[in-house]
């Protein structure tokens, strides 16, 4: 597979942050431990300040005390609001990339590309300096409008004019600097970086059809049924998991694409089939809310019990639903014969009432979750303390 040169510097600054977004988006962690008391996950004590709700602790029971001390230990004042109410998933999910800072970027990449090249020029400091300042702001405009592709809020025809006059005019101020020798040696580098950029990209490229990112994966991961479905009838497997334990079956849980599930079942996917991790295909449906995916998978025979860690009972779909808050995930799974009487019913008792989800709560109880645990206890306790400082409704 060959690159075109003009098609690959168009999309180069897109693609990279695609793939980072992706590869930050589809490994959700999991609880490492069997429980953690409240505010344990935070080791640096914090100095409180004048600033966030107050209460007196002399108003509190003596559990109440004590929960609040351990709070106040691990968070400043200023942060108690966010400590009682957790972001949902979907909030979560929509500030995974958060904010780019389009100059910061350019600096690091100046400062790799370009630093030595400029130093080398023999420029005095004020003119090193001009050339750098001038790199990074037309490269940050550059960016930003690669970001700009896809989204509709422009005419591509647009970005690419505005890219050119950015690329002109960043030639044009160096060449009140640089000596016309000065600014060939300059679009040689250029050049270079570029040949080498395309070179590593076909490396990524080459890398990724080995690892089996391409085909039947990519095809499950752009939710495209008529692709898979060519694919398996070309004798495509569809267990197949990449080097990073990726597969067609866990695309298609995390983005609840029921038919495509559908499609590598009646192929031969075996829904209990874990990946070097021990991560399901379910657990993947349990992580993101996939009803569909997870009814699909559990009425072929998935294991609602599977563990992705045999030796913590944490690590099932029941608690990885619960935790994300995701109601209706949970009844699938109950109904299906998730355990709900041990540990991982009673940490995913203690996330529905730390949510105030009454629903799910209710259907936890019934299905035999402990309702007397340290950790439901603990939030019960932790969301009563939260109602007296005025952040719980």
């Amino acid at each position: 597979m060959k690159l075109d040169k003009t098609t690959s510097l168009a999309a180069l600054v897109a693609a990279c942050a695609a793939l980072a977004a992706v590869i930050s988006l589809r490994e959700p962690s999991e609880p490492a431990e069997l429980a953690q008391p409240v505010g344990d996950s935070r080791t640096v004590a914090r100095t409180p300040t004048s600033t966030g709700p107050q209460l007196s602790s002399e108003a509190l029971p003596a559990h109440e005390q004590a929960m609040l001390a351990e709070i106040q230990r691990n968070f400043a004042p200023e942060e108690m609001e966010r400590v009682f109410s957790p972001q949902t998933f979907d909030e979560r999910r929509q500030m995974t990339f958060g904010p780019f800072d389009h100059l910061a970027d350019a600096a690091r990449r100046y400062d790799r590309d370009w630093a030595s090249f400029v130093d080398g020029l023999g420029l005095n400091a004020s003119d090193a300096r001009f050339v750098r300042n001038a790199w990074i702001e037309a490269r940050a405009l550059d960016t930003e409008l690669s970001f700009a592709f896809g989204d509709d809020s422009h005419e591509d025809s647009a970005i690419f004019a505005a890219k050119d006059e950015a690329e002109d005019r960043l030639y044009s101020r160096l060449s009140q600097v640089l000596t016309p020798g000065q600014m060939t040696a300059f679009f040689e580098h250029r050049e270079q970086l570029i040949t080498d950029a395309l070179a590593s990209m076909q490396a990524d490229v080459d890398q990724m059809i080995a690892d089996g990112h391409y085909g039947i994966i990519s095809a499950a991961a752009d939710k495209d049924l008529p692709t898979v479905q060519a694919y398996l009838a070309s004798g495509a497997d569809p267990n197949r998991f990449t080097v990073d334990g990726n597969s067609a079956m866990r695309e298609a849980a995390r983005d609840n694409s029921a038919e495509i599930l559908r499609a590598l079942i009646a192929a031969g996917g075996d829904v209990n089939l874990p990946n070097h991790e021990g991560r399901s295909a379910l657990i993947d449906a349990a992580h993101y809310g996939s009803v569909d995916a997870a009814r699909v998978l559990l009425d072929a025979g998935a294991d609602p019990n599977h563990r992705r860690d045999p030796n913590n009972p944490l690590t099932v779909a029941l608690n990885v639903a619960a935790r994300n808050e995701h109601t209706e995930t949970v009844r699938v799974l109950l109904g299906a014969g998730a355990d709900a009487s041990g540990i991982a019913g009673e940490h995913a008792l203690a996330s529905a009432i730390g949510f105030g989800d009454n629903e799910m709560e209710r259907m936890l109880i019934e299905a035999g979750a402990p309702t007397d645990g340290r950790r439901v206890d603990e939030s019960r306790i932790f969301i009563s303390l939260g109602r007296r400082l005025g952040l719980v409704d």
